[in-house]
């Protein structure tokens, strides 16, 4: 009879974990994760969101779109949430992007979901004067021929592709070529490959950190987290090392916050010396950004030259975690509760079985 209380548990508890989903969702200017109770399916997209959304109980499909939407959604039985604003973070003055000052788009652009793309971004070092070449597969999940334009954006003259527009057959899987041709002078470009098809479209984020031709220093950077909530600060840990002559120099370091759109949202600038390899950890400032994905770069200026490192990072909405916390605490108290009660009629079967 133990073992009966054991299983009726161990069902009960899959029952609830069957009514919770978790979907990833990201875009270059839109990233969270969605936590949905019931659900069977449907999307919710614009410009600056996409996301996996559900259906509520009882009603159909239920696509949730717009161009500015923000924050955390949840959906129970035969509850909808209305849109909220937020307002789109301001480039620093004086910077220049391709998507004209950081404005968003109001036109509605849902995901090409049958299209897999490996990798999902690139992060590429390069050097002024010296091209190269990467490479992209592209893979139909779907089971309709795919007829896909490649578009760039912030990209033209730095990315060639062979050709601009290809077709995927059902399950086909392609590997693309594309030339790199680094602008004549150092520093951090970011853009976007984008795959379109028929009002649908996959985004791939791209930064290339230009070099000078002799660089006399090697830069990196990495992140204690690559994801973070709105109003946190970014932590990182950035290391110099001397490539060349082994003598302490004085260098100008600028830190950059970037959009893959080429706005530049802030910079700072400090000076420091360096002798053959410096390590510091350092705290991004990010309280003016809004959810989506940026790059943090540095550029070390130097007598001579410039050499740089950037990082990718995503902001989330601030209240994600908290509502997933908070979700997860429900299920977890309804399970013990679940779990006393049964103990509790085992007891009871037992003494009454013992009488």
């Amino acid at each position: 009879m133990k073992r009966g209380f054991i299983f009726l548990f161990i069902a009960v508890s899959i029952f609830f974990a069957s009514f919770i989903s978790a979907d990833n969702a990201s875009s270059s200017s839109y990233s969270i994760e969605s936590y949905h109770l019931g659900s069977t399916g449907g999307n919710g997209t614009s410009a600056s969101y996409s996301e996996e959304s559900t259906t509520t109980f009882q009603q159909g499909s239920a696509n949730i779109s717009s161009a500015t939407y923000s924050g955390r959604s949840i959906w129970f039985p035969i509850i909808t949430f209305p849109e909220e604003e937020t307002p789109q973070p301001t480039p620093a003055p004086g910077a220049a992007g391709g998507s004209g000052g950081g404005a968003v788009s109001t036109t509605i652009v849902r995901t090409l979901e049958e299209l897999r793309v490996i990798p999902d971004s690139f992060g590429l070092p390069a050097t002024v004067g010296i091209n190269s070449s990467a490479k992209i597969s592209l893979e139909n999940l779907g089971s309709e021929t795919l007829d896909l334009d490649i578009t760039l954006v912030n990209l033209n003259e730095i990315v060639f592709f062979d050709e601009t527009k290809i077709s995927l057959f059902p399950g086909e899987t392609k590997i693309l070529n594309f030339k790199i041709i680094p602008p004549g002078e150092p520093g951090i470009l970011t853009g976007k490959i984008v795959f379109n098809s028929i009002g649908l479209k996959t985004e791939v984020p791209f930064a290339l950190d230009v070099n000078s031709e002799f660089s006399l220093f090697d830069v990196s950077i990495e992140l204690a987290k690559k994801t973070i909530s709105q109003g946190q600060n970014l932590e990182g840990q950035i290391t110099l090392l001397q490539a060349g002559l082994q003598e302490e120099q004085d260098v100008t370091i600028e830190y950059v916050i970037k959009d893959f759109e080429g706005n530049i949202y802030s910079t700072v600038s400090e000076t420091t010396s360096v002798l053959r390899e410096k390590t510091f950890e350092y705290e991004f400032k990010t309280s003016e950004l809004f959810q989506g994905d940026y790059i943090v770069g540095i550029e070390v200026i130097y007598s001579g030259g410039v050499a740089t490192a950037s990082h990718q990072f995503k902001i989330i909405n601030k209240e994600a975690g908290f509502l997933f916390s908070s979700i997860f605490l429900i299920i977890l108290v309804i399970a013990i509760f679940i779990l006393i009660i049964l103990i509790i009629i085992a007891k009871n079967y037992k003494q009454n079985r013992n009488v």
